[in-house]
């Protein structure tokens, strides 16, 4: 695939995701617009906005899903076409790409930060891979409490909440690894940096300790846009066991 007809590809399934996301909305909303707004009209407004919540989660995510892993499919079997291949990565979350490790120490990549055309990373080019783990906290309270009779009046018993009420929050902790490769393609280049989405902690140690290995085993390294070349010393990471990630 070109570049082209991945980007072509990737907005073609964004517009598709954002159809059936809103799809409950332009069904039960837009109709009614077209007669004019009307009281009932904020109601089932309100409504439809809850039911695209739902449509989200159980139908747009899904498909979506599934469309990108078929395009990463196809990009990772053009990246690794003709490659030795050693390890395979692929990844469609925040924008879609893939990343080969050859077998002679090469990598290839393509990536929005290549414009999504297919590059090749030499070791003497790497200057470092490093793992991040952003961290997504949600909370979820709970409110308990005691009921009691209130009141007594004409229409009937009341109740309410005692003053004893009792909040409980939960909280959950999301943890995503993405590994951040930078290279240069030039002494005095500007650097770049692809960051990727790892998922898991295993695959993203995996892939940031082979990058790093084959950044020891080069001769040569340029540090920076004016620096001189020196040897390069030892991995900064221990090699992980290379996992493939498709």
């Amino acid at each position: 695939m070109t570049n082209e007809e991945i980007k072509a590809e990737t907005k073609k399934i964004d517009l598709i995701y954002q159809a059936l996301k809103w799809s409950p909305m332009i069904v039960l909303v837009g109709p009614r617009l077209l007669n004019g707004v009307h009281g009932g009209d904020i109601v089932m407004a309100i409504f439809a906005f809850f039911l695209c919540g739902i449509s989200n989660r159980l139908l747009a995510q899904p498909v979506a899903n599934a469309m990108f892993k078929r395009l990463t499919k196809r990009m990772l079997d053009d990246l690794s076409r003709g490659q030795p291949v050693a390890s395979r990565y692929s990844w469609w979350n925040p924008r879609p790409g893939a990343m080969i490790i050859t077998g002679d120490d090469r990598i290839g990549l393509v990536h929005t930060c290549t414009d999504y055309q297919q590059i090749e990373i030499t070791p003497d080019q790497i200057l470092k891979a490093s793992v991040e783990v952003e961290t997504t906290t949600t909370a979820k309270t709970k409110t308990s409490g005691s009921p009691m009779i209130g009141f007594m009046g004409s229409s009937g018993i009341g109740g309410g909440w005692s003053f004893g009420r009792r909040s409980t929050t939960t909280y959950h902790h999301r943890h995503d690894y993405i590994v951040e490769i930078m290279w240069q393609t030039g002494r005095n280049s500007h650097p770049h940096c692809a960051v990727i989405s790892a998922g898991d902690r295993t695959t993203a140690e995996s892939m940031a300790g082979i990058v790093n290995r084959m950044m020891g085993q080069a001769p040569l390294r340029q540090v920076g846009a004016s620096g001189p070349a020196i040897e390069d010393g030892p991995a900064a990471s221990a090699l992980a066991l290379p996992l493939t990630r498709s």
